[in-house]
């Protein structure tokens, strides 16, 4: 397994390899079901704002196993030492074999090789396979945030930690 971080040109590729996984992961746990989570797909991973996120810092990068793209990451090294893992989607086919840990771990010495002492990310609560998988990865459960969205929908996530 390997990260391949890639630059805004990629934009569109992304979107394109997003949108099944978001799909597939977000559709029954958002409120709205698919119509909703088609609606914050196309806010949050159109390619104009993923190549936006690019320009103001976002890495992307592609996840990879003996040279095929089976997911994706996104990462922000914040000032002041921190990481923010702001994506790491796998395809469906992917999942459950240790490919996530794997990128987990090597988005970690990323953050570690680029001065950050912390990692942090979002997770939705729903997601327990994720929040699973992070909390073998070494990150605890720090914050849990509730953010109403309007129309019904809110933001529902656990904000998870760890030292690098």
């Amino acid at each position: 397994m390997s990260l391949e971080f890639v630059g805004r040109e990629e934009a569109r590729n992304i979107n394109e390899l997003a949108h099944p996984i978001w799909i597939e992961v977000f559709g029954p746990m958002i409120t709205g079901g698919i119509p909703e989570t088609e609606r914050i797909f196309r806010s949050w991973l159109n390619p104009e704002e993923i190549a936006r996120t690019m320009d103001g810092g976002r890495r992307y990068a592609y996840v990879k196993e003996k040279g095929e793209t089976i997911g994706f990451a996104a990462v922000d090294i914040e000032p002041g030492g921190a990481m923010f893992i702001s994506k790491i989607y796998l395809k469906k086919e992917f999942r459950g074999k240790g490919f996530g840990s794997e990128a987990l771990r090597d988005l970690v010495e990323y953050g570690r090789v680029n001065g950050c002492s912390v990692a942090y990310l979002h997770v939705n609560v729903k997601n327990a396979e994720a929040i699973k998988a992070y909390e073998r990865n070494g990150f605890e459960r720090k914050v849990h945030e509730i953010t109403y969205l309007g129309d019904g929908d809110c933001i529902n996530d656990y904000h998870m930690y760890r030292s690098i």
